[in-house]
């Protein structure tokens, strides 16, 4: 078996504050043996974990080599930023064995590459926004982030045990990232920049590369790359959502009350916009329907139904 994990933090006595959903425990000690537990009731002697990064947190490498030895399987470090302690003492780990007869680590390395019959893996201990292999499908792996998501788009998955309370199986990998988008590590077809690398004149393009980070780090570049066709998806489901509202409304679902008509209660329009704190929110407008009880139901439905990441405003008109 093969397995991927990350950022356990051993005898970091501040994580169970930052990342407490599975580090419930009163002192460093407890939680260092509950995370070598976890491990060995998980990893068999011939199993094969790639851990990416931030295995402990103390500087002394003594501390360091007890609890690696206890850890059963074939251990290959990716290298993170707090690993500071066993980069200085690379040779030593990778020649001495542990309790059950591995070596203490495999291999340490900065960035591994894994090439498996069920598919390729990056292995880095920081997320990438392009990897290697990327446009032919290859799996993005990284840890860094503890209990969050990296918002970047395609093949890509944080492995950490803050995020998941578990050393992940291969298997379990594949099904997290088999219907997410295989992208290109970069858009050809994006129309700035075939201008830029039409225009030889240094100047010019020197300011053209200029406005295209502004671009791309800009709301206003999030909100132009926002397609017709998104808007049309949304449109479409708000739709959906108000003909459930209709089939409920004559099926006696809620009281009906003289100040709700549903005749012709449709979404008419849906448009992106900027709020005060300049997150994209998309709004719905609804004709007819002109009730708060109407207004709370298309909330709470659609809320279920668009993405986090927007917020969401409903305008009921006659």
């Amino acid at each position: 078996m093969i397995y991927f994990t990350s950022d356990l933090h051993f005898q970091h006595n501040k994580i169970m504050q930052y990342s407490p959903a599975f580090r419930n425990y009163t002192n460093t000690e407890e939680m260092n043996e509950a995370l070598i537990a976890l491990w060995n009731d998980t990893v068999k002697k011939d199993d094969t974990v790639y851990n990416l990064g931030d295995f402990s947190m103390v500087a002394n490498i003594k501390k360091i080599v007890p609890i690696a030895k206890r850890l059963n399987g074939k251990h290959i470090l990716i290298l993170g930023n707090h690993d500071h302690a066993i980069r200085r003492n690379k040779d030593k780990l990778t020649s001495e064995l542990k309790d059950d007869g591995n070596l203490i680590f495999e291999s340490i390395k900065e960035y591994g590459y894994l090439r498996l019959p069920e598919g390729e893996f990056a292995l880095s201990h920081y997320p990438m926004a392009g990897w290697e292999g990327q446009q032919h499908g290859s799996v993005m792996l990284h840890g860094h982030l503890h209990d969050y998501i990296s918002e970047v788009k395609g093949k890509i998955l944080n492995v950490g045990f803050d995020l998941h309370g578990k050393l992940l199986s291969l298997d379990e990998i594949l099904e997290f990232v088999k219907d997410l988008p295989m992208l290109p590590y970069r858009k050809e077809d994006n129309e700035r920049m075939i201008a830029i690398k039409a225009n030889d004149d240094k100047a010019v393009r020197k300011k053209m590369i200029a406005n295209e980070l502004k671009n791309i780090n800009s709301v206003y570049g999030t909100l132009d790359s926002l397609t017709t066709e998104k808007l049309a998806n949304f449109k479409a489901l708000a739709n959906l959502v108000a003909n459930e509202i209709i089939d409920d409304f004559k099926n006696g679902g809620f009281s009906k009350s003289l100040s709700i008509n549903l005749n012709d209660f449709i979404c008419d329009e849906v448009n992106f916009f900027l709020d005060e704190r300049l997150k994209i929110g998309i709004a719905f407008y609804f004709s007819e329907g002109d009730d708060e009880k109407i207004k709370t139901l298309l909330y709470n439905k659609l809320r279920a139904l668009i993405p986090q990441e927007f917020e969401i405003k409903i305008s009921l008109e006659w």
